[in-house]
C-alpha cells in the first residue's frame, strides 16, 4: 500500500507544476511586444515552445518546482514476496535421459547395370602376383591303383570280379572301372590291349603281367605290384622280383 500512496502524492505535485507553467505562460501572452515563438524550459518537466504572439521577455525563467524528496519517488519491486535464494546455495543441472534406439540396417541391392565390385586386389605396379597353385590331375593308373588298394585283404575266388571276392583279372578289371576305364575280361586279352611299357619305365597303375600272360596284377611303386594271388592269400601288395615278368602295359 505504501507505494500506491507514493504515486498518488508525487501525480499531484507534477500536476500543480504544470498548472504553474500554464498560467505563468497566459499571463505572459497578455504582455505587448513582438510575436515570437521562444522555447520555455521547466527544471523538472523539460522544454516548451509557447505558441501565439506573446512575447517571452529576457532573463524569464518559470518558477522552479520543489525539490521531490528521494523516498517518496515511487519504487518498482519484484513482488511483495521476493524470493530468497540462501548464501552459498548451488544449482545443479539435471542431465537429460538419454535414449538410444537400435535400427536394424540392410544393405541394398546394386541398382541394375551396375557390375559389383572385384573381389580381387589391383595389381601393384613392379610386383609379380604369384602363381595360382596347381593341383595335378590324377592320372587313371593313380586312379584304378588306388581303388584296388582298398581291396588290400579281400578273398581270392576264381573267375570272381568283387567286390568281396576277385581273381588276378578281376581285380585289375574292378580296379580300372572305378578309373573310368572298361577292360577285357581275361588276363591275356588284358595284355594284349594298351600301349606297351618296359619293366625300366612302370608307373602306378600300370598293367604287369606275369606267367607268360597267365596271371595279371597292377604296378603300386617301388618295384612292387597288387594282386590276387592264390586262394590262400587274396588280395596283397609283393614283390615283382617273386614272378617271372611277361610284359605291362599302360592305359
Amino acid at each position: 500500500m505504501a507505494s500506491s500512496d507514493d504515486d498518488v502524492r508525487y501525480s499531484r505535485r507534477l500536476r500543480r507544476a504544470i498548472l504553474l507553467v500554464l498560467g505563468s505562460a497566459a499571463a505572459l501572452a497578455l504582455l505587448p511586444g513582438t510575436a515570437t515563438a521562444q522555447p520555455l524550459e521547466v527544471p523538472g518537466i523539460g522544454g516548451f515552445e509557447i505558441p501565439g504572439n506573446a512575447p517571452v521577455p529576457e532573463g524569464f525563467t518559470a518558477p522552479k518546482i520543489d525539490d521531490i524528496p528521494v523516498d517518496e519517488i515511487p519504487r518498482r519491486t519484484l513482488g511483495d514476496n521476493p524470493a530468497i535464494v540462501p548464501a552459498g546455495a548451488r544449482f545443479a543441472a539435471q542431465e537429460p535421459a538419454v535414449t538410444v534406439e537400435l535400427v536394424e540396417f540392410t544393405i541394398p541391392p546394386l541398382p541394375a547395370g551396375i557390375p559389383p565390385l572385384p573381389f580381387a586386389l589391383p595389381p601393384v605396379p613392379g610386383v609379380q602376383p604369384p602363381a595360382p597353385a596347381t593341383i595335378p590331375e590324377q592320372t587313371r593308373g593313380e586312379a584304378a591303383i588306388a581303388a584296388a588298394r582298398t581291396k588290400l585283404g579281400a578273398h581270392y575266388a576264381p573267375g570272381a570280379t568283387g567286390p568281396n571276392a576277385f581273381d588276378c583279372s578281376g581285380l585289375v578289371q574292378w580296379s580300372y572301372r572305378h578309373a573310368g576305364l572298361d577292360l577285357p575280361r581275361t588276363s591275356h586279352q588284358q595284355l594284349a590291349t594298351g600301349t606297351p611299357v618296359s619293366r625300366n619305365d612302370l608307373r602306378p597303375g600300370d598293367l604287369v603281367s606275369f606267367y607268360g600272360g597267365g596271371h595279371s596284377a597292377l604296378y603300386s611303386g617301388g618295384g612292387k605290384v597288387i594282386h590276387a594271388a592264390t586262394s590262400g592269400e587274396g588280395v596283397v601288395e609283393s614283390d615283382m622280383a617273386t614272378m617271372p615278368f611277361a610284359g605291362a602295359r599302360r592305359y
